[in-house]
């Protein structure tokens, strides 16, 4: 997943606490082998070289991130969309082909409505399509990772903290600290959460060095132009995967597509501007101006 991942756990004793940190890790590893797309044996790579119209069985997480991902992509309007890694490659964000040499090009004419979901985890693809879960599967891993700690009985209090995409799960109320998007060494106290997920995108940090020149690998729908510049945004939800994702939701989508899209999930948004901090979100433009802090807790 190309990040670090912290995993914090109590428990009743200390070799039980350690157990479930290892199997919290072992879900992480998991969730890297099926999902990478820079592994042409992970079931995103897979998927890749795979014919139309032909089902293949992948597993079940997998196929439960892409349904998750399709939700969000139909509540977004095709604004989340995991077919987007044809133009990732093309601008140099994955490797080119995807393990099908000369299909850059052909990938990027898919869209979400070219996977078929079917039963007993397998997916069929209406179009050559090169699928990227980057803006998902971390969030995914997080809330996997948790998930496992709490199979060691005992187990009281975990955090997990993949780049900044956390989940918290404490008998006591845990400090939530949002790194600054602008400035990495720069946090604010976002307030006090006993059970929760929060995943952050956007601002300086989200820009890389592409095929052309330094942009974000975060692009507008259907018309393949990639921010340069992006507000940074928070999102707090129950679940990891669907703060990650929301996030690009909240990045892209028009206002009342966001809200609707926040609305469906319970979550709640945060935006920060360059020297600012971060403010709620309250439904407008993010381009509007943002000067304050909130005081109350996520």
């Amino acid at each position: 997943m190309g990040t670090w991942v912290l995993v914090a756990v109590k428990g009743e004793s200390p070799e039980r606490a350690h157990q479930a940190i290892d199997r919290a890790f072992e879900a992480v590893v998991k969730v890297q082998k099926l999902m990478s797309a820079h592994d042409e044996n992970s079931d995103v790579g897979r998927l890749a070289r795979q014919a139309p119209f032909t089902p293949l069985r992948i597993d079940p997480w997998t196929h439960q991130v892409l349904a998750l991902g399709e939700k969000i992509a139909w509540l977004s309007g095709g604004v989340f969309d995991v077919t987007i890694g044809g133009k990732l490659a093309q601008r140099g964000f994955l490797p080119s082909g995807g393990g099908l040499a000369g299909a850059d090009g052909l990938f990027t004419r898919a869209r979400y409505t070219d996977i078929d979901l079917l039963p007993d985890s397998r997916v069929m693809l209406r179009r050559p399509c090169r699928v990227d879960l980057g803006g998902i599967a971390k969030g995914f891993a997080v809330d996997r990772a948790l998930e496992a700690a709490f199979t060691v009985a005992g187990t009281s209090d975990v955090v997990i903290n993949a780049g900044g995409d956390l989940r918290v799960k404490t008998r006591t109320a845990q400090e939530i600290w949002l790194r600054d998007p602008f400035q990495s060494d720069r946090f604010w106290l976002g307030g006090l959460s006993r059970e929760g997920a929060f995943a952050s995108s956007g601002g300086r940090e989200a820009a890389r060095e592409s095929r052309q020149g330094d942009e974000t690998p975060i692009a507008l729908p259907g018309s393949g132009r990639f921010q340069s510049w992006l507000p940074g945004v928070t999102v707090a939800a129950g679940e990891c995967a669907l703060a990650d994702a929301l996030t690009k939701v909240l990045l892209l989508a028009p206002a009342p597509t966001a809200r609707k899209a926040l609305e469906e999930f319970k979550a709640r948004a945060l935006v920060a501007r360059d020297g600012q901090g971060f403010r709620d979100w309250e439904g407008g433009s993010l381009s509007a101006p943002i000067s304050r802090w909130p005081k109350r807790g996520l």
